[in-house]
């Protein structure tokens, strides 16, 4: 995995807060890698009709990145909706969490 800086923050509260306590540190780390690669959205275009900036990767994408089998991505994905850190929706029509499908990823703020 390519890393453009050099260090990668993960906020205090996802450590310290009980509502919280179901991520994994690979959860963690994932949060802290794609909030960090929101600086890209800019120049990939990747912003809504409403000024938010968003990710476009594919599941096999994120899967490749982080070293780790689509269905281990997939269940990360869904544990970082599940205490909304993210926000995803389909870019076009298939089934939830297909593989091969973009999904907007919106990173939110804790």
């Amino acid at each position: 995995m390519e890393f453009d800086n050099e260090n990668y923050l993960i906020p205090k509260i996802l450590l310290q807060d009980d509502f919280y306590s179901s991520l994994s540190a690979k959860d963690l780390f994932v949060y802290a890698v794609l909030k960090d690669k929101q600086i890209e959205a800019p120049e990939k275009g990747w912003i809504d009709a409403e000024g938010s900036l968003y990710l476009s990767y594919k599941i096999s994408e994120l899967a490749k990145m982080f070293s780790c089998g689509q269905k281990t991505m997939i269940r990360i994905m869904q544990r970082l909706e599940e205490v909304n850190l993210i926000e995803r929706e389909r870019q076009m029509a298939g089934y939830y969490y297909n593989c091969s499908l973009p999904y907007r990823t919106y990173i939110n703020e804790v």
